[in-house]
């Protein structure tokens, strides 16, 4: 376990030009790809303009849980899936939305020292093509899809206090434009209270900082679950009934009966992806075929 937590903590995976260039991933994990990871991700910096010139400050990604706002929204009322290019109602494979990758079951706000603030989430992964592209690190930059009721004007509010500063929802834009640089300096959107929707994967974030931080929390987990005779991946984990329920709840999050609901999910799209694409999923080994993939993530919406 020692040895494979060094591992991903010490490496920066290349990004591989071809399946076949995948030899130092599969002797570290076999061929067998993992039912579900659970990936630590970076969603969004607290306190930092972005490349959009939009601004999220702390106090609004802490959020209020009584308004369902800020962290409480990546898991109420439901658990935000993780998706690509922020694909909710089409546009992608045929002009369907996005079938989620996963969901995410934990989320928090970090405040490390001497370093920004940021909203961590852990989704369940449960969709084998996704797997294999964040081990692959090909999958590795973030963005967060959210909607708000309040947005200000960085200028107006440096014109008129912050008490004073109007929230352009409701009363229109103002006379700045995001990215052009005034007198007061340069001109963001100061985004309020937010409701996440969903994370998605791009290959372009407008937070440098957004992305994959950990490919899995439950590295030994995931290596072990394939042939054993454990009776849950986290009892296979940890050797013990005990330490696993510790690491359930501690670094999951999650209640045993989610835990079970994400690895019969995980079951579920292996087998959807196996009835489309007509191979069992092998790390390195997937197919590449669109049309394949396609049919695998139109079945996956059936389940």
């Amino acid at each position: 376990m020692d040895e494979m937590r060094r591992y991903f903590e010490s490496i920066t995976l290349p990004v591989p030009t071809r399946y076949e260039d995948l030899r130092h991933v599969t002797e570290s994990f076999g061929d067998d790809l993992p039912f579900a990871i659970f990936p630590e991700i970076h969603v969004i910096t607290a306190d930092k303009v972005t490349k959009n010139y939009t601004y999220y400050p702390y106090k609004s990604l802490k959020g209020d849980p009584n308004a369902g706002t800020g962290i409480t929204s990546f898991y109420y009322p439901y658990n935000v899936p993780i998706i690509k290019d922020h694909n909710t109602s089409g546009g992608f494979f045929g002009g369907e939305g996005c079938a989620p990758y996963g969901r995410v079951y934990h989320a928090a706000l970090k405040q490390p020292k001497n370093a920004s603030k940021w909203v961590q989430a852990v989704p369940a992964i449960t969709d084998p093509w996704a797997i294999e592209m964040i081990l692959t690190k090909r999958f590795l930059t973030v963005s967060l899809g959210s909607e708000t009721d309040e947005v200000k004007c960085s200028i107006c509010m440096a014109q008129l206090g912050e008490k004073k500063a109007p929230n352009m929802i409701e009363v229109g834009r103002c006379d700045h434009y995001r990215g052009e640089v005034y007198d007061e300096g340069l001109c963001y959107w100061v985004i309020g209270p937010i409701k996440a929707l969903e994370t998605s994967f791009v290959n372009e974030p407008a937070d440098d900082e957004a992305g994959v931080v950990r490919p899995d929390i439950g590295e030994a987990a995931r290596a072990l679950i394939v042939g054993t005779d454990g009776e849950t991946l986290l009892d296979m984990a940890t050797s013990s009934k005990e330490s696993a329920e510790a690491y359930r709840s501690t670094s999951l999050c999650v209640s045993k009966e989610t835990f079970n609901t994400i690895m019969k999910r995980a079951e579920k799209s292996r087998k959807a992806y196996e009835y489309a694409v007509g191979e069992t999923p092998r790390l390195g080994h997937l197919t590449v075929d669109e049309d394949k993939i396609m049919a695998f993530h139109s079945k996956l919406r059936g389940y």
